[in-house]
């Protein structure tokens, strides 16, 4: 026979009933700043580890910030788990009854102050849908979008296949009547919240838009700076990853109570996981941990919610803002209400706040190095940079999509600008934009006919001149091409046709080089080390390359030095050191070899790659200026 002892409640440590007590003791009003000093807390994760065996609040905050970090970095740092931690309080409110608390987590590796993470952790020719009714049904409203119709957009992923959608076929029937029950979820969601809030006309792309007519599609898919800009409220289904599944997408987790400290399974001694009943309360890490736990002296219990990231930085983690196409929905709308398991968010121009009353107004969100909600007048001269980086690591269906889902961006940032674009590119900043380089695998092909010269002939995650000495880059730099000719043909409509040819004609420095990718950086550095011919390396120093770069396709002769033809693009002088730094681009001839001398017309490269090398002495001393044509 045997007798089950009785559980005793899992109370938080005396530092996690400090830093509970210093953000609730200090908040006497709406908005008051906390004045009081810090509370001291623990200062290596070994010690949160630790006790987390007994503090259930140091246990959540284990498994929502610090263990999926750790897990990143403990391959390049085995000592990760003694790694130093300090805590600074960010943004103190009140909201509705409601204390948060931003806290900002710095790990650093001992006596080097290498810092490894950085966690933020917190407790027309529109053709809407006439929502305003219960009967549905497709309206034309000409060519223009009107100026003061009020209209709502849907923001989803369509994911394999659309159980509805207007063709050539349908038209007809949906303009006299859409049977709402053959909606699929995600789009019944919208169509109730827009009714909820008395919006009469919801957009809907599958369903206004008429799939299957080409001429349409390529019209329609150039007027997105106008409809999502012109709507009143884009509703967003942040991670439904298809129509199906709603805008709330299901989770029995949500219905369970939060964990109490009263029935949490105890911790593995020799493990990091829990030892869970079939009906225990769970969070993934990607998920908010919610508690509720008692603190000595206290006449009532206080539940607290961590999760790791800002709210922002959640939502922008969702399914839905890994699509292409949804960048320019995220960027173009005035209004979104970010709709997720969890929470609900509300986004405009001027504040970011969540369904659990958390705030962040627009300054604050600014100073977020992941925030593109802005305008890049009010952003620094980054702003494109930040986007096409953002962009390049969206997925695609349909690889052909990639152009056109940049129409409206494009559009939207000319206008604010003045500038006139060149296919991912822009002609006043022409020779920073010519300095991408991959820094991720190939995920597909490009667009028929796209140039060498555009990193959108690169599917893959990408970075925009990466190569500055400083965080601000205010070292003296020097350009050295020249743009002289520049022409975009298309079948059709810009940017949403077939590109049927391209001219780019630059001057600049040319000289032969001949290196390899190194086969030791390869393994340890994205992008890798090029090693020069004949260059002496110190194999004492952990990085004791000269030059950084990557092929933009893979190297064409791995292991093997080869010579190429390299374009210097740009130098940076470091005023403090005298050295410098000279990114170039690698070249690869066009066509007959024997044609490259006809003194008509230029000779034809295409880009193959791109690097940077550094030193105290130039590289591209002997360079001769060249006129030459980049397909």
């Amino acid at each position: 026979m045997t007798t089950q002892m009785s559980r005793q409640p899992r109370e938080p440590c005396s530092l996690c009933c400090g830093i509970i007590s210093y953000i609730t003791n200090g908040l006497a009003e709406e908005s008051a700043e906390i004045v009081i000093n810090q509370p001291p807390w623990h200062t290596t994760t070994q010690e949160i580890r630790e006790s987390s065996r007994d503090c259930i609040l140091c246990e959540t905050i284990w498994q929502a910030v610090f263990l999926p970090r750790l897990k990143e970095v403990t391959h390049d740092y085995p000592g990760a788990a003694a790694l130093l931690v300090s805590l600074k309080f960010g943004s103190h409110r009140k909201a509705n009854g409601v204390h948060w608390a931003n806290v900002y987590t710095n790990l650093t590796a001992g006596r080097e102050k290498f810092r490894i993470v950085r966690v933020d952790s917190i407790g027309i020719s529109l053709q809407p849908q006439d929502v305003a009714k219960d009967k549905l049904r497709l309206v034309h409203l000409g060519d223009e979008p009107p100026t003061e119709l009020r209209y709502a957009t849907l923001s989803h992923c369509w994911g394999g296949k659309l159980p509805i959608f207007t063709s050539r076929a349908t038209r007809k029937d949906f303009e006299k009547s859409i049977p709402e029950d053959s909606l699929p979820q995600t789009f019944r969601d919208a169509v109730q919240i827009a009714r909820s809030l008395d919006i009469p006309y919801l957009w809907i792309d599958a369903l206004c838009i008429v799939q299957d007519d080409i001429d349409e599609w390529q019209r329609e898919a150039a007027k997105m700076q106008h409809i999502y800009s012109g709507s009143f409220l884009t509703i967003a289904a942040c991670e439904s990853k298809d129509s199906t599944e709603g805008c709330f997408t299901n989770n029995s987790s949500l219905s369970r109570p939060p964990i109490d400290c009263l029935l949490q399974s105890p911790r593995e001694e020799h493990g990091i996981h829990h030892s869970r009943n079939a009906d225990s309360s769970y969070r993934s890490p990607e998920e908010a941990y919610v508690i509720s736990l008692g603190i000595p002296g206290w006449s009532s219990k206080v539940m607290v919610r961590v999760q790791p990231g800002t709210p922002w930085s959640t939502q922008r983690t969702q399914h839905l803002s890994t699509r292409g196409w949804v960048l320019q929905e995220q960027l173009l709308s005035n209004r979104i209400v970010h709709c997720m398991r969890s929470d609900v968010h509300w986004q405009c121009r001027h504040i970011y706040k969540t369904q659990a009353g958390q705030i962040i107004d627009n300054e604050t969100l600014l100073e977020d190095g992941d925030s593109f909600f802005y305008s890049p007048s009010k952003r620094q001269d980054r702003t494109w940079c930040n986007w096409m980086e953002d962009y390049s690591t969206r997925n695609f269906s349909i690889t052909g999509d990639r152009i056109p889902a940049l129409t409206g961006i494009m559009d939207h940032y000319g206008t604010i600008t003045g500038d006139s674009h060149l296919l991912g590119l822009w002609k006043k900043t022409f020779t920073r934009d010519l300095l991408w380089i991959r820094v991720g695998d190939i995920k597909g092909d490009p667009c028929a006919n796209t140039p060498s010269w555009t990193w959108l002939s690169c599917y893959a995650p990408i970075e925009i001149d990466p190569f500055t000495l400083t965080d601000f880059d205010e070292n003296p730099k020097e350009d050295h091409i020249v743009l002289l000719e520049s022409e975009v043909i298309w079948s059709g409509p810009p940017m949403t046709s077939k590109i049927q040819s391209t001219r780019l004609v630059i001057s600049g420095p040319l000289q032969m080089l001949r290196f390899r990718v190194d086969p030791k950086s390869k393994a340890k550095f994205n992008p890798p080390y090029l090693h020069l011919e004949g260059e002496d390396l110190d194999e004492s120093d952990p990085t004791p390359w000269t030059c950084i770069g990557q092929f933009d396709a893979g190297e064409p002769f791995p292991g093997k030095y080869v010579e190429y033809l390299c374009l210097l693009v740009r130098t940076r002088k470091h005023s403090d050191q005298g050295r410098f730094k000279e990114a170039f681009l690698i070249l690869d001839p066009v066509g007959d070899p024997s044609c490259q001398d006809n003194e008509d017309q230029p000779p034809t490269f295409r880009r193959i790659g791109i690097g940077c090398r550094r030193g105290a002495a130039r590289t591209f001393i002997s360079a001769k200026r060249g006129l030459i044509r980049l397909c």
